[in-house]
């Protein structure tokens, strides 16, 4: 027994030192099999990445589980060689550095193979196969049936707007200078080609990537979204025109490319192409590459040249003479000049250059007479859809009013029923509910006294403050007399008494609000300045600051807007850049400075309810590029095509998370956030989180109009800071006494735990 566990443990200890020499002595090649491990692994990941980057950009087709296991390595090489022959590198089949550098290279996202889910409004496939020759230059297929052309810009509100249009002209303008194309800036949504910048989804199906690979895409000309132009906002984007990549991606560069996609153009396998899909900053001087040329005069012609006047050239005769008499030489035959040709007289030159340019003439006058009246049926069109929507609209509202008068027959048929069944208790329900009106007048009409009591203390105080600073600034004056036999008042009285005996009449200027020391009645970006609005007086708030001499009546702006002005209720800048003031039940439309024909209409003309009495807040958000009101605890969105409110509103304005009921103002600052105000702070409002920011409101002065903390604001946010401090001391104390308790329960437990062992 004995000699069969000694025989068993020498067992166990020489299987034992065999396995600590396998694991401490590899054998032969077996670093080079963990190499090759390691290699296929690392093949396999970079094989990912190329699988997708080739399924992205059209080398391989899109792909579920099912065809993706069905690809084999030669599909995969040609793929590659494909890529490599179409970026102007190696063609090796295989992914090696200058492929990897060529695929980490920021480029346009439409696809480099015209396939038929890339970028194709109409679903157009060409497949081209591998030895057939086909232009250099490549046509998508699709192209605009007409050559005069219409652009907009979505994000109008965004800081670079005017630097975003100046080159989208810019651009255009190249293409159009090499073809029959026009183009006209339209602020519609109805644009043949819209520019718009947006992150990530962004609901076209062709997602951002954010700061890196893809700038941009473009649609080809077709209907819905063809010809629109998308481009990353999350790239840094230079929009000055320099060639200098360290200030960002040359925007002019990567609209000129995505513009081509626009009217009709693939991407080009030559380098120096604009069409070239990867990113290349060369400078843009008004030419296009012979390629890109070739291309686009191939979709819409070559741009017509007009002639100039002809200049005949200048013939030089030589005289011989003497003292007496001229002696010219006379040649036997007459000398042929240009002009002897009848095909050849200037004259004709002339006329035929005249009759082109007549020719000309009349051909741009039909064509300004076809766009006029184009834009005429469009008039009759958009009027002829308001007007259907007005009476959809009324239908709406009859439909209600019979529907309330149905159900106002129903509720006095069950109030007669129930009348007869109870009559005591139906005849107290009138009572009831008069009483309940008269409790709710009452604390209406004691909220509003005691708001007004608390604007005429705010007034007092602030005319107290006033006159204290006259009588400091300007010290004891002699007051003026209006006549000579009037006794002169004391000198110590602030105001002369002739501006009461002769200027009665008229009522006094309200005074100056306190910058520092106001709540907002509205506020808003116009012409890419701050205003704020406070009673009949604003501020102007520049690049600089705030301006000089501010604030200042309205009306010196504005001086169509009521003459017994004494607030706004809101302000904004509509997308036709015309400026819009709500005052009261009335709203006006001005362009710049000049009031807009027809104006101010009534807000029940917005579609808004007849029986709304102001518009607490208006502007245009951000992340949607929508312009929306709000009063008390409602708000609307408006169609900007139609200037009416849509169908599904209004909507509470608790979606609003953290913003709360009857808001004083709110904007959108030139950063594109949303700013709302109520009382003397503001919240700024996080789009993605549909809330707040932060939940205390800051002070609006600090912000706004660069005013100094003041004591009590210093005393608040002290006291603030003081009950976190003590809230957090006492949450300590209890967590302390808490954590005392458990461990004497705890020492009971394990004390009875050792008596019942024992």
């Amino acid at each position: 027994m004995f000699s069969k566990y000694v025989l068993a443990t020498l067992l166990a200890l020489f299987a034992q030192s065999m396995c600590i020499q396998e694991l401490s002595l590899p054998p032969e090649g077996s670093h080079s099999t963990a190499a090759t491990r390691s290699k296929k692994a690392k093949t396999a990941i970079s094989e990912d990445i190329m699988y997708n980057y080739l399924m992205q950009f059209d080398y391989l087709p899109k792909s579920d589980l099912e065809t993706g296991a069905l690809r084999t390595e030669d599909q995969l090489k040609e793929a590659i060689r494909s890529l490599q022959s179409f970026g102007n590198i190696t063609v090796t089949g295989e992914i090696d550095s200058a492929t990897a550098r060529l695929i980490q290279k920021p480029r346009c996202g439409v696809g480099d193979r015209r396939s038929a889910d890339s970028f194709s409004p109409d679903n157009l496939y060409h497949e081209i196969g591998s030895n057939v020759r086909v232009r250099r230059f490549a046509l998508q297929g699709p192209k605009w049936s007409r050559t005069d052309l219409t652009w907009s810009m979505v994000n109008r509100s965004m800081p670079d707007a005017s630097k975003v249009e100046r080159m989208v002209q810019t651009a255009l303008d190249v293409w159009a200078n090499h073809s029959k194309l026009t183009f006209r800036e339209v602020y519609s949504d109805q644009a043949d080609i819209q520019i718009l910048f947006a992150r990530r989804a962004h609901g076209d199906g062709y997602k951002f990537d954010g700061p890196g690979q893809v700038l941009a895409h473009a649609f080809y000309p077709g209907e819905g979204r063809g010809g629109d132009a998308h481009f990353d906002a999350d790239e840094t984007w230079n929009f000055d025109g320099e060639s200098d990549d360290s200030h960002g991606t040359n925007f002019l560069n990567v609209a000129l490319h995505e513009l081509g996609h626009s009217l009709g153009l693939a991407h080009s396998a030559i380098p120096d192409a604009v069409m070239f899909p990867w990113y290349q900053n060369n400078e843009v001087a008004g030419n296009l590459p012979d390629d890109d040329r070739y291309g686009i005069q191939q979709l819409y012609g070559t741009k017509e040249k007009t002639w100039g006047p002809y200049k005949p050239q200048t013939t030089t005769t030589t005289t011989t003479t003497t003292t007496m008499r001229a002696m010219i030489y006379r040649a036997d035959k007459p000398a042929y000049w240009p002009w002897n040709n009848p095909s050849n007289n200037p004259n004709n030159d002339r006329n035929r250059a005249r009759e082109r340019q007549e020719e000309e003439r009349r051909r741009q006058e039909k064509e300004r007479r076809r766009q006029e009246e184009e834009r005429r049926h469009q008039e009759e069109e958009r009027r002829r859809q308001v007007e259907e929507r007005q009476r959809q609209e009324e239908e709406r509202w009859r439909q209600e009013q019979e529907r309330q008068e149905e159900e106002n027959r129903r509720r006095k048929i069950e109030h007669k029923s129930q009348w007869e069944r109870n009559p005591s208790k139906e005849r107290n329900r009138p009572r009831e509910r008069q009483e309940m009106e008269r409790r709710r007048q009452e604390q209406e009409r004691q909220e509003q006294e005691r708001q007004e009591q608390e604007d005429r203390r705010r007034e007092r105080e602030r005319d107290r403050q006033l006159e204290w600073e006259r009588r400091n600034r300007n010290g004891a004056r002699e007051p003026v007399t209006p006549t000579a036999n009037t006794t002169p008042r004391p000198t110590n009285k602030p105001y002369p008494t002739v501006h009461r005996q002769h200027h009665h009449h008229n009522k006094p200027r309200k005074p100056k609000p306190d910058s520092c020391m106001t709540y907002y009645d509205a506020i808003s970006i116009i012409r890419g300045e701050l205003f704020i609005f406070r009673g009949p007086y604003l501020w102007r708030i520049g690049t600089s600051g705030l301006y000089n001499g501010y604030p200042t009546e309205i009306r010196r702006h504005w001086s169509a807007l009521p003459e017994n002005l004494t607030k706004v209720d809101a302000v904004y800048e509509n997308k036709q850049r015309q400026i819009v003031f709500f005052i009261g039940r009335e709203y006006y439309v001005f362009n710049s400075v000049m009031l807009a024909p027809g104006f101010p209409k009534p807000l029940a003309s917005l579609g808004l309810p007849p029986t709304l009495t102001h518009i607490d807040a208006s502007f245009v958000w951000g992340h949607n590029n929508r312009t929306y009101m709000t009063s008390g605890t409602l708000y609307w969105r408006i169609d900007d095509y139609t200037g009416q409110v849509e169908l599904d509103y209004p909507r509470d304005m608790s979606i609003w998370s953290g913003v709360g009921y009857n808001i004083d103002a709110a904007f959108q600052y030139l950063d594109g956030k949303t700013y709302f105000f109520k009382n003397l702070g503001y919240w700024e409002f996080n789009d993605d989180r549909m809330k707040v920011a932060h939940a205390r409101a800051k002070l609006s002065a600090r912000r706004w109009m660069q005013c100094a903390r003041s004591a009590n604001e210093v005393d608040d946010e002290q006291r603030w800071t003081a009950s976190l401090v003590s809230e957090g001391e006492e949450t300590g104390r209890s967590g302390s006494r808490e954590l005392r308790i458990n461990h004497f329960i705890l020492s009971i437990l394990l004390l009875a735990i050792a008596n019942w062992r024992s």
